[in-house]
């Protein structure tokens, strides 16, 4: 067995990407297939994409991986210009924005659904908050002692209402 049950490598290199196919054994003397894409962004660190195949699943898989490849080697090139159009509308509508909240929603309107991330720092002198603050509920409220529960600086927090 070579390293981490590597039996078999091929590589090739393809523009931008390269692609590893491996055969590998696990522990249990299962065989499969690794299929890895690899990428330079722009970060100049590498994304890593792969597919595993399993011995059993293989002939199914290579079954179906040769009709796509024929589909694709049948497509006329009035439909490949098509793609390779929206496929660059897609890559343009998922680029990182390079200023402002979105790169092209100048005036605030947006197809884009995200998430808004907030950081918030605290001031240096406030202490940090204790790991297991306890809640005041209704059936611990009457086991507190009376000047526990006036003092301000009591770790003891209302419970929200709920509202309907």
């Amino acid at each position: 067995m070579g390293i981490r049950g590597e039996l078999f490598s091929l590589k090739m290199v393809c523009d931008e990407r390269t692609y590893f196919f491996n055969v590998k054994e696990n522990r249990l003397g299962d065989l499969f297939l690794t299929i890895v894409e690899s990428k330079e962004n722009e970060l100049s660190t590498y994304e890593r994409h792969s597919v595993v195949v399993f011995k059993e699943n293989l002939d199914e898989f290579m079954s179906q991986l040769t009709k796509a490849a024929e589909t694709m080697k049948t497509i006329k090139p009035a439909q490949q210009s098509k793609q390779l159009a929206r496929r660059d509308q897609l890559h343009h509508t998922h680029a990182k924005p390079v200023s402002g909240r979105y790169a092209d929603d100048t005036d605030g309107t947006s197809d884009h659904i995200r998430k808004p991330v907030l950081h918030i720092k605290k001031p240096r002198d406030e202490k940090p908050t204790p790991r297991k603050a306890r809640v005041r509920t209704a059936s611990n409220a009457s086991q507190t002692s009376p000047s526990a529960s006036n003092t301000p600086s009591s770790n003891v927090t209302e419970p929200e209402p709920h509202q309907k």
